[in-house]
């Protein structure tokens, strides 16, 4: 009978834990959660059962302007997942081998440079094969938080004494960068190492939590093709030295040029102008390519009809860029967008040495 008894006890807890999982991956939209629980070792009549759980399969797909999400933002959607359970059962002969520390070890490569903050919280983000995709990993001892961050390394996640321990994993999708169109798949991985001491100082074999599994991520981004102007060769009319008075007066004499665009449906053109020879530089001044002898004055460029010069910028495409600015948007059809820029002189020194006047710029377009 108590063979029986503790039989049907394991397996109605066994079913319950299973019960659990399913509310609580229902409840969890926009992330994928794994769960490891932890009970006494195999000593003295105690039983270890590992078994694959819940597996969750979610449709991601993705449809944005390329560079409308900002890196360190959470994705819209989700890609496809799995559960994995681990359980240890355990009998009263076990209690004097209760659980002392769990550790915990990331796998995966971290993204330079991006971070996922949520609930206050900084996570580093790990590499996924999805161009611009990466995902935050969090762990918890309990399935309703709080949550902290899994930084690379082994970390002790739990320190005591117990004779029972859930580790619940939480995983995000993270953009990361650029999107990109295209049909990928995320594939199945071990996210985390995790260890189990005992009382009686004997560990579990290594566990591992795995996120991923049978799916793809559609990816539909939206942007702009240059149809004109690509490459253009802007040539000022000559200046009268005298007719610049002071340092930072700029010239009537003007040349004008203009790019032109083909976008997709509803689409935000954003545009930077980088100083090719000093991209650093974020003035409104362009620098003088080497092969220039004048000296005591630069180059500005204005959108048309506009007094103030347009600031430089990073070569970037990123949302909010230095010194980026609005073009246009297309409407729900599409259509083409023109960028219209007028070259001037400017004055950077009180005296002009004449000469000749050479600058370059590029242009980088962000579709928001």
């Amino acid at each position: 009978m108590k063979t029986l008894t503790s039989y049907i006890k394991k397996h109605i807890n066994s079913r319950i834990n299973k019960s659990i999982s399913r509310r609580y991956f229902m409840a969890c939209l926009g992330t994928l959660t794994l769960g490891a629980t932890f009970l006494p070792n195999s000593a003295h009549g105690c039983h270890q059962n590992v078994y694959e759980g819940l597996t969750v399969r979610l449709p991601a797909s993705l449809s944005d302007s390329a560079d409308n999400i900002l890196p360190g933002n959470r994705l819209p959607s989700t890609a496809s997942s799995s559960v994995w359970v681990f359980d240890l059962n355990y009998t009263s002969e076990c209690e004097e081998n209760y659980i002392r520390s769990i550790t915990l070890e990331p796998y995966g490569k971290v993204v330079s440079g991006v971070t996922y903050t949520d609930g206050g919280q900084t996570y580093p983000v790990y590499e996924t094969e999805v161009p611009g995709i990466g995902y935050a990993f969090g762990w918890s001892l309990s399935p309703n938080g709080p949550w902290n961050p899994a930084k690379p390394g082994k970390t002790e996640i739990f320190s005591g004494s117990s004779s029972w321990q859930a580790v619940q994993h939480r995983v995000t999708l993270v953009v990361t960068g650029r999107l990109a169109t295209g049909r990928y798949t995320i594939s199945k991985r071990a996210v985390s190492a995790m260890t189990a001491r005992f009382g009686n100082g004997t560990s579990t074999p290594t566990r591992y939590g795995f996120f991923a599994g049978a799916g793809t991520l559609n990816v539909t981004t939206r942007g702009c093709k240059v149809t004109s102007g690509a490459t253009n060769a802007v040539a000022l009319p000559s200046l009268v030295l005298n007719s610049l008075k002071s340092v930072g007066a700029v010239s009537n004499a003007s040349a004008s040029f203009s790019i032109t665009v083909n976008c997709d449906p509803n689409v935000g053109l954003h545009a930077t102008l980088t100083d090719a020879s000093n991209p650093a530089n974020t003035s409104n001044t362009l620098t003088l390519s080497g092969n220039s002898t004048a000296t005591g004055v630069g180059i500005q460029m204005f959108r048309p009809g506009e007094t103030t010069a347009l600031g430089l910028g990073p070569d970037s495409s990123a949302k909010g860029n230095t010194n980026q600015w609005y073009v246009g948007s297309t409407s729900a059809s599409g259509g083409t967008l023109n960028v219209p820029i007028v070259a001037k002189y400017v004055k950077t020194l009180p005296v002009i040495k004449p000469g000749s006047v050479s600058a370059r710029s590029t242009i980088t377009f962000s579709y928001q």
